[in-house]
């Protein structure tokens, strides 16, 4: 875009403008004259009618510039001013000049309305942190109003959030300092996407807490181990059935009663080793794991509720009718039955190609990571998406970026030698798949079950749990 030019200033001749004067100022005389003898108009009755109100700054809008400089960083603000040799933006408040030597363009941005319009819609209702973001941004633009709005469809999602809640009471004074108030009505939202795919969420499958706690069990650091409960029952009957077995490196199940009560005085995580050497499977479901294990704490605070809800699970990709073979749960990002129920499907996805989407042996080969990265830069490539408003972009800038860094760090804390977990689970699908019965991704109750377990897969370490 070619840079703006100031207006030329232009000289009016001397006698010109005089000329021009007098007949301003014939033209005002006249004006007067009648004024004086026109009689007044009578007036008519009229309803009672609110008067508009003063316009504010909210609603009197400065069309905002992105400004590019020629090492590609980008700057948003209003103009202010423009000549051969810099250029001045309105950033927050701040006048910041910059040289046009290194200015690459400046682009007329859409109003801030017409952008909340397009952001409001492309973020769905339990898209939390997106709402705080889109009210965030707003407040910077000082539209407080719509901000608020965006809180509240926050606070609505999870009523508890200290950041929509604290935000909500930083627009509150804002309003009042500015002498504003909310209206009585909450202003008309813009429309919405439609409810077909927040109707697919009321009848999405989702683990019981029994089939959480399996894969905590299953998922347990012995070196790291979380708070857990085993019943003295449990571990009588466990001492019972395997009664003078022997396991290497740590001795014989006891037989005595003296021997008993020291296996007994053993702490939680010492028993569940005892439990894993021997696969004692039928014993897992009696542990109980009151918190998340190392690696599945990682995996919702460092990937669910980050970057996979948000980028992954929106209601125009995998969350919703267009999500393809991968379907994903897209409410309460902080809650277990969403974070497991999310992880056990991508832990039990195949690609077409018959591969997992984690790769347990090499992390950072694992395709669920690289098909977030930029198709220059990945191993395994996004497939390409279509479709009215469907638009992919990617999550991670490279491999270097601290998300990408940080899923491949929860992926390494997961118990690598994996020989699955012993839950019936049918992963859903989204309704245009429904009719498609191929599609369906079939009951896995065990790897067995797995239609790919003859897939390549690393060679795992000896003992699975």
């Amino acid at each position: 875009m070619p840079v703006r030019k100031p207006h030329r200033s232009f000289v009016v001749p001397l006698t010109a403008f005089a000329g021009v004067v007098a007949l301003v100022t014939a033209a005002a005389a006249t004006t007067a004259l009648a004024l004086q003898t026109a009689p007044a108009p009578t007036p008519k009755p009229t309803p009672t009618q609110t008067p508009a109100p003063t316009p504010t700054p909210a609603q009197v809008e400065q069309r905002e510039t992105e400004l590019t400089l020629k090492d590609g960083q980008k700057v948003t603000g209003v103009l202010v001013s423009q000549d051969a040799a810099n250029v001045v933006l309105n950033i927050q408040g701040v006048r910041t000049t910059f040289a046009m030597n290194q200015v690459a363009r400046l682009t007329d941005l859409p109003t801030i309305a017409e952008r909340y319009q397009r952001f409001h819609a492309n973020t769905p209702d339990e898209d939390v942190e997106g709402l705080l973001k889109l009210a965030r941004w707003l407040h910077e633009r000082k539209r407080y109003d719509l901000a608020l709005i965006e809180v509240g469809r926050a606070l609505k999602a999870e009523p508890d959030h200290p950041g929509a809640n604290q935000l909500k009471i930083v627009l509150d004074e804002q309003l009042k300092l500015e002498g504003l108030t909310p209206a009585p009505a909450q202003p008309k939202e813009p429309r919405v996407r439609p409810l077909a795919p927040r109707d697919a969420m009321d009848d999405f499958p989702l683990l019981s807490d029994e089939q959480i706690n399996l894969i905590r069990v299953f998922e347990v650091d012995l070196k790291d181990p979380p708070r857990m409960i085993i019943p003295r029952a449990a571990v009588e009957q466990f001492m019972t059935k395997y009664a003078g077995q022997l396991v290497q490196g740590r001795g014989q199940v006891p037989t005595t009663p003296e021997g008993r009560e020291q296996f007994l005085r053993q702490k939680p995580a010492e028993i569940l080793a005892w439990f894993f050497d021997l696969r004692a499977r039928e014993f897992y479901e009696r542990v109980e794991v009151q918190e998340n294990p190392r690696g599945m704490r990682q995996f919702i605070d460092d990937v669910h509720r980050t970057w996979l809800i948000n980028a992954c699970s929106t209601t125009k990709c995998h969350g919703g009718e267009e999500a393809g073979r991968l379907f994903l749960y897209t409410r309460k990002p902080n809650n277990a039955r969403s974070a497991y129920t999310n992880f056990l499907i991508l832990d039990r996805f195949r690609t077409t190609e018959g591969g997992g989407l984690i790769d347990y042996a090499e992390p950072g080969r694992s395709p669920l990571l690289h098909m977030g990265l930029p198709r220059n830069k990945a191993l395994f490539k996004h497939p390409e998406v279509g479709g009215l408003g469907r638009v992919w972009k990617p999550t991670f800038d490279s491999e270097d970026d601290p998300k990408f860094r940080a899923a491949v760090s929860w992926i390494q804390s997961m118990y690598e030698n994996r020989s699955g977990y012993p839950i019936e689970y049918t992963p859903p699908v989204p309704g245009p798949l429904q009719t498609a019965p191929g599609d369906r991704n079939p009951k896995l109750a065990d790897p067995s079950a797995d239609p790919s377990k003859d897939a390549p897969k690393p060679t795992p370490p000896p003992q699975p749990r």
